[in-house]
């Protein structure tokens, strides 16, 4: 039985250049943060999700929702990520961290359990990730598991503002640096796009959860629904992301 601690933080900030205010825009009757939280939590590896957000006073309302609904919140540098990582990591008394943006909600908690499970599997593992070296899942389903030894040794090594933004950028940049592994989806849906940037992705993401009427199906059954509803991928199928 392992009795590490696995922590999800949840990378949030109010501050996107293409969509601001993302992050508590309305799906249903939840903010688009909630619904990432609530997956996250139903993961059966995770002990606990807390958010880590920016000092900066846009962040402010990200620390309101947070404490009128129980989360715990850590607040670090805008830019340098990965030190806002390490640091909510060491607050947490984290040893292994599950890695989730908030502009991801969709995020499948038993997916969450697979990288995890699939991380813990293999003790001398330091990361794992569904989206390395090659994406099969829809682009809104990325979850990464990271040692805390793992997260310092980045934060050390990390000696560029986009190594820094872009927490685990060094790792599949120079996977031999590191003992990784990885899990794959057996067909490729990579061309699906679920994250929300946009105001178009969070038209498709609300087009999906209405089917439902509530944040509790399965990435399998979402697929099942944009499948008998082929037309709801024109959404946002315009939409191109952006390289790290």
């Amino acid at each position: 039985m392992n009795d590490k601690k696995t922590i999800a933080i949840v990378q949030a900030r109010m501050g996107s250049e293409r969509f601001r205010g993302k992050i508590l825009q309305p799906i249903l009757e939840r903010s688009m943060l909630e619904w990432v939280i609530r997956r996250a939590a139903r993961a059966k590896t995770v002990d606990e999700v807390i958010v880590a957000t920016t000092l900066n006073v846009e962040d402010d309302p990200v620390e309101f929702w947070c404490k009128q609904n129980g989360v715990r919140l850590f607040r670090g540098p805008e830019h340098d990520v990965l030190n806002r990582y390490v640091q909510a990591a060491a607050w947490v008394n984290a040893d292994h961290i599950v890695r989730i943006t908030a502009d991801c909600p969709l995020i499948d908690p038993g997916l969450i359990d697979e990288v995890v499970g699939h991380f813990h599997a293999n003790s001398k593992c330091e990361w794992c990730s569904n989206f390395w070296p090659e994406r099969h899942y829809p682009r809104g389903l990325d979850v990464e598991c990271i040692s805390l030894d793992a997260l310092r040794h980045l934060n050390e090594i990390a000696d560029t503002p986009e190594l820094r933004e872009h927490v685990t950028l060094a790792i599949y940049r120079d996977p031999k640096e590191f003992r990784i592994s990885s899990v794959c989806n057996c067909e490729n849906l990579s061309y699906l796009r679920w994250t929300v940037d946009t105001p178009e992705d969070l038209t498709l993401v609300r087009t999906i959860a209405a089917w439902f009427g509530n944040d509790e199906f399965t990435w399998r059954e979402a697929l099942a629904a944009c499948r008998r509803n082929w037309h709801w991928n024109r959404l946002n199928s315009g939409i191109q992301q952006r390289a790290a």
